[in-house]
């Protein structure tokens, strides 16, 4: 099997991606442009350990004192989620979705870092705007994740 962050980029030059590649650390770094929101894309492998990661993150860290709030909301996302889970990082407020894959007796296709690359925009674009409205609106994490997951219907 190849390395791994090589069939990552063999994917990003096939749909045309321009992107970052840190041949020492094994990661690749890119911007992408989602339906709500711009998101960082951050790609890593754990070579000796065939362990991939797809990392998505916003833009701007979650303040301090809303980390509780934020904690509940993301809480309240993983539990439905099957693949991937939101994480914050308690130290500098850097809030992302993670898709990670152990392929060890297995190997890696572009069309999997295709799957992983798709699932961790699409998620943290759809729970991007409860996001906002639980930061900057009067939205509570439950709101914000019932109107997300369950979209009021129109009879």
């Amino acid at each position: 099997m190849g390395a791994l962050i090589d069939v990552v980029e063999e994917y990003l030059l096939e749909i045309g991606w321009k992107f970052e590649k840190d041949d020492d650390s094994d990661v690749i770094k890119t911007g992408v442009n989602a339906k709500n929101a711009s998101f960082r894309l951050i790609i890593y492998s754990l070579e000796d350990k065939d362990l991939l990661t797809v990392y998505v993150a916003q833009d701007n860290n979650i303040p301090e004192d809303k980390f509780a709030i934020i904690c509940e909301f993301i809480t309240r996302a993983n539990y439905g989620l099957n693949l991937g889970n939101f994480d914050l990082d308690l130290e500098d407020g850097e809030l992302g979705y993670k898709v990670a894959v152990d392929l060890e007796g297995g190997s890696l296709s572009t069309d999997m870092v295709g799957n992983m690359v798709g699932a961790g925009v699409s998620t943290m674009d759809q729970y991007y705007p409860g996001l906002m409205a639980v930061l900057f609106g009067n939205a509570t994490p439950e709101e914000a994740i019932l109107s997300i997951e369950r979209p009021p219907t129109t009879h």
